[in-house]
């Protein structure tokens, strides 16, 4: 299909679908960590190295002057990371495919040759890290595998932490990497006609050489090294250059669907509705978030200045604790609903069995002094009478009877004991006196 019959429509439909998969918001890290700004540099100069040089090709009038670019951009990309060092190499051997001058091939492998000899002149392999040769040796197939979940990088990011996820995520790399090598076997019998689709192939084979660089260095550091979000940028990129190129097919089978003009806009929707995916998983709330709120709120009942677990509510302890103390003292928000009603006025009364609560069996896990008062928060595991969904608060009594603390249980669990019988344990946190020993939990949970 031309460029002439496509609509301007379905090329800003297409357009829109690729500006939000270049941001996708997987890559968060390499967006707002400072350090982090050079992968999109180790991205951008070879991609245009690439485009330039493609074009060198194709516009004798302007030979010279793209052919200086290219190689300058080159140059630049090895400044930019150390797998920008490959895009020169990369680019001599593309000369040759594109049926180049020999002067000019021997020129970008020349400078190529010398950055990697001063890239690799001092080099040493980190340790925990294993060379690229023996590991490929040894373990081909792991490396294989590392190299496709590398390339399908983005898309584990979209689909979310499931069972299917990692599978489909390597098929979509072989995918990747499979179209890469028919490309340049197609290139290598004959001469693409358009200027911007060998370039485009020529960074989804530098970005499946990244892959297989790193795969040597960092197979065994982490199982799940391929998916870090470090990795999201170059691979978005190595898929928008993918759909640039099958771009024609695209808008061919919907242009000759009946459904046209509905077709390409489904298929834009159901793009960008993809990309926001991960972008709705960074601001949703962590699986703890409540959690850790529910024990902010028992710190500012009972007024202890905890700064780390306040500072899940709110950044500044003090301000948190005048206004939570005025707020309980009237019942008022939060405070005056379960768990935590009244809960700061039963510390220093006497506990009873009768008061609908009974002495539970519990483990402490972590201890931590909270500096400048006088209490320490605790968690554990407490066994509990029965399984129950709410949040349920937690008595510290001491050898006297006489209540000292309070908590909150969480994350009900149903399990067996070595006896075999069915018994419900949770997860708990509480806030009780620092120099005190021989306390117990009682809880309406523990009935």
């Amino acid at each position: 299909i031309n460029r002439d019959d496509v609509e301007q429509r379905d090329l800003l439909l297409l357009a829109a679908v690729l500006g939000g998969w270049i941001f996708l918001w997987a890559q968060e890290p390499n967006f707002v960590w400072g350090f982090q700004n050079q992968v999109h540099a180790a991205q951008v100069f070879p991609l245009l190295a690439f485009i330039c040089l493609s074009q060198t090709a194709q516009r004798p009038r302007d030979e010279s002057r793209l052919f200086l670019t290219a190689l300058t951009l080159g140059i630049v990309s090895a400044g930019s990371m150390a797998n920008g060092a490959l895009a020169l190499p990369l680019m001599a051997v593309w000369s040759i495919l594109l049926r180049m001058r020999f002067w000019q091939t021997i020129a970008l492998a020349g400078v190529g040759a010398l950055i990697l000899f001063l890239y690799t002149r001092d080099y040493f392999t980190p340790p925990g890290h294993s060379s690229l040769f023996s590991t490929f040796v040894e373990h081909p197939f792991s490396v294989l595998l590392f190299t496709f979940k590398f390339l399908g990088n983005p898309f584990v990011h979209v689909i979310g932490p499931y069972w299917p996820a990692s599978w489909i995520v390597i098929a979509f790399g072989a995918l990747l990497c499979g179209t890469a090598t028919y490309l340049t076997l197609k290139l290598a019998k004959r001469r693409s006609g358009n200027a911007f689709v060998p370039g485009l192939v020529l960074y989804i084979v530098y970005v499946g050489a990244t892959a297989f660089l790193t795969a040597g260095g960092r197979i065994f550091i982490d199982e799940y090294m391929a998916y870090t979000t470090r990795y999201t940028t170059p691979t978005v990129l190595a898929w928008a250059a993918f759909v640039c190129i099958i771009s024609p097919w695209i808008f061919r089978v919907f242009y000759c669907s009946r459904n046209s003009k509905h077709g390409l806009l489904v298929f834009a929707v159901l793009g960008l509705t993809a990309c926001f995916i991960p972008l709705v998983r960074t601001v949703a709330p962590h699986p703890d978030f409540h959690h850790n709120q529910a024990e902010a709120t028992l710190a500012l009942e009972l007024g202890v200045k905890d700064d780390e677990q306040i500072g899940h509510t709110y950044p500044r302890a003090d301000a948190a604790l005048r206004t939570a103390d005025r707020a309980t003292t009237k019942d008022l928000g939060v405070f005056g609903r379960p768990p935590y009603k009244k809960l700061r006025e039963t510390i220093g009364k006497t506990w009873t069995p009768s008061n609908g609560t009974s002495i539970c069996q519990y483990e402490i896990v972590e201890h931590a002094e909270i500096d400048a008062t006088e209490f320490s928060r605790v968690s554990g595991a407490i066994t509990l009478s029965e399984k129950s969904e709410k949040r349920s608060r937690i008595l510290v009594i001491d050898t006297g009877y006489r209540i000292v603390g309070a908590g909150l249980i969480r994350h009900p669990q149903k399990g067996r004991n070595q006896a075999g019988d069915v018994v419900h344990t949770a997860r708990f946190t509480a806030y009780l006196p620092s120099d005190m020993a021989g306390l117990q939990l009682a809880s309406e949970a523990c009935r």
